[in-house]
């Protein structure tokens, strides 16, 4: 077996628009089915030719306890792919989920509204934690609507996964956080706060941009031996 793509992300966050494009690409076309499971359905919907052209199967898992290693693995034995998509649900138990044992190579994206992150992030910031957590790889839709607001939302992010690739998308391409942007803390402050995880992060900053650190006072929970 392939590659499983597992995409997380709340309603409307993007992830058919993500999935669409994916399979769409040249570069993603693989000999043999893929096979989507698709957990939740939302304003966008797959287009049947696009299915057809992209060798693509859709299992339609309605309820959150068939989501589990036996029936996962079921349907696999059925259609027998060389690749599968989750288009998860993201309102349900991300945190003791357990896949099929044969999905050994899962890369999971987490996808978000720029628009609608900081509702989620304020009142569901467990749910969202969840999302991020284990996610190499985060992206932002319609992010040129709230660009002053993405730096906060990186550093959200960074506290949660410092180790998750960021991907902002706005109307007219991709937007690129600059260095200080991407830090999970405000490196504008005279006194940084650090996370046991920023603390690693700064550590590895620091020594690229000593100057950006000059004066600074860092403040940080430690052990001394």
């Amino acid at each position: 077996m392939g590659a499983v793509y597992f995409i997380n992300g709340f309603l409307d966050a993007g992830k058919t628009t993500f999935i669409k494009d994916m399979i769409s690409r040249e570069t993603f076309k693989i000999p043999g089915k893929t096979l989507l499971f698709l957990c939740e359905q939302g304003e966008e919907e797959y287009d049947k030719e696009l299915l057809a052209h992209t060798n693509t199967f859709v299992e339609v898992v309605e309820n959150e306890e068939d989501f589990n290693g036996e029936y996962l693995s079921a349907l696999e034995e059925k259609h027998k792919p060389e690749r599968i998509i989750v288009e998860f649900n993201g309102m349900w138990d991300r945190k003791n989920l357990l896949f099929p044992r044969q999905w050994e190579d899962i890369l999971e994206i987490a996808i978000f509204d720029s628009t609608t992150f900081k509702l989620f992030a304020d009142n569901l910031r467990s749910v969202l934690a969840e999302q991020v957590r284990r996610a190499e790889i985060i992206v932002f839709y319609r992010a040129d609507e709230v660009r002053d607001k993405l730096a906060s939302y990186a550093r959200n992010i960074k506290a949660i996964n410092s180790g998750a690739a960021l991907l902002f998308h706005g109307a007219k391409g991709d937007i690129t956080l600059d260095s200080n942007e991407r830090l999970p803390y405000d490196i504008n402050k005279e006194k940084l706060e650090l996370t046991d995880v920023d603390f690693a992060v700064m550590c590895m900053d620091s020594m690229e941009r000593v100057d950006a650190y000059k004066g600074k006072k860092v403040h940080f929970t430690a052990r001394a031996y």
